[in-house]
């Protein structure tokens, strides 16, 4: 199949490439599957254009699978700053006050503004001459497409024409290919791994975060806040590496502390609390068929955290969960899971549960604690 390249003979373009957002969290890149508008020049022209076609242009490559985003028809959504805090929680207060919708709206203003093109097209990857045109990218490659009022004027067939007949012909293609495969891939193991062990509460509020950042690559909005979030990426660049984040903190009175996410609070009931901190306190992992070797040890974390008064009422719960008949400590452990994946988007929720090697594995523990440093520390494992 030719690239988009031998379409465009006539036509002034650049090429470049992709430059991603940050390989650890790729929820939050804009994606390949779109094209921008720009327009430093002001081409009166050009703009008119695609105003009175906006919606048929828009339509037009849906079609082919393709967004079209024009800037100046794009607005920010007020709740920016929450959704990025769920994908981004380690860095909460930067974001919280970079994304205040009040703050964004004083340095935009309730216009469109040209320069808005000098801090998106870099944080894109492109860098290139080119002040008015189409950017997309097709193969692998990104690609500027010059196109202003002179070309518009001496009547060069619309670069956006061109784009979609070598779209349409390039799926037309690879349709055949694959529709000639039996190869069948099935997306929905990842969705039905996650939906297994969190309730429904939980699903609504993960989804409606996903469904909101959907949008925002949808629409262009992401396109926006890209240059800002490079920004701070590039700031804290240490804080983004999921091989080094801190550990877990209990507090006297058996708080449960995130250090990297600002001191987050987990918040879970008593007796998953407990469980949750019988791991803590056996970093190297728990059998979870011999829980019953661990009943005195959580009798006592139960008793210092529990508001219960009648200890022998603590004590039959806990010989209850332990008891090798009981299957009661699986809700525990979705309990726990689905606490972190309220808070957090599951690139980082995952370190911090408890969890196991493979499914069905009975030995569990919390992957972020390492026994070694631990034992360094001299922490007391009870």
């Amino acid at each position: 199949m030719e690239k988009l390249a031998t379409f465009l003979n006539g036509y002034e373009y650049e090429t470049f490439s992709f430059d991603r957002l940050n390989y650890n969290i790729s929820s939050l890149d804009i994606g390949q599957n779109f094209i921008l508008f720009f327009d430093f020049d002001k081409n009166e022209s050009i703009n008119q254009m695609i105003e009175l076609r906006y919606e048929s242009i828009k339509q037009q490559f849906l079609e082919v699978k393709k967004l079209f985003f024009y800037l100046p028809n794009i607005k920010i959504p007020k709740d920016v700053a929450k959704i990025f805090r769920y994908f981004l929680p380690h860095l909460d207060p930067l974001l919280h006050h970079r994304f205040d919708y009040k703050v964004i709206i004083d340095l935009m203003g309730d216009f469109f503004y040209e320069s808005v093109y000098e801090d998106i097209l870099p944080a894109l990857g492109y860098t290139g001459k080119i002040r008015t045109g189409f950017l997309l990218f097709e193969g692998g490659d990104g690609y500027v497409i010059r196109f202003s009022n002179y070309d518009f004027k001496n009547k060069l067939k619309n670069p956006l024409d061109v784009i979609y007949e070598y779209i349409k012909h390039k799926n037309a293609y690879y349709s055949e290919q694959i529709f000639s495969s039996r190869r069948r891939v099935d997306d929905n193991n990842f969705k039905d791994s996650l939906n297994k062990h969190l309730d429904a509460e939980t699903l609504d509020k993960i989804e409606s975060f996903k469904r909101a950042l959907q949008e925002m690559k949808n629409t262009g909005q992401l396109l926006y806040a890209l240059p800002i979030l490079k920004g701070i990426l590039k700031e804290h660049s240490e804080a983004i590496n999921l091989e080094s984040i801190s550990q877990i903190q209990i507090t006297n009175d058996y708080k449960i502390i995130l250090p990297y996410f600002g001191r987050l609070e987990i918040e879970l009931s008593d007796l998953t609390k407990s469980v949750y901190i019988l791991f803590y306190y056996n970093p190297i992992g728990i059998d979870i068929t011999e829980l019953w070797k661990y009943e005195a040890q959580l009798i006592t974390i139960y008793t210092n955290i529990s508001r219960l008064i009648d200890y022998d009422a603590i004590v039959t719960s806990v010989k209850s969960l332990t008891s090798p008949e009981n299957k009661s400590i699986y809700t525990h452990i979705s309990r726990v899971k689905s606490a972190f994946y309220k808070v957090m988007d599951e690139q980082y929720a995952d370190h911090y549960i408890i969890k196991s090697i493979g499914h069905g594995n009975t030995f569990k523990f919390i992957p972020v604690i390492k026994p070694v440093d631990r034992v360094l520390k001299g922490e007391d494992f009870f």
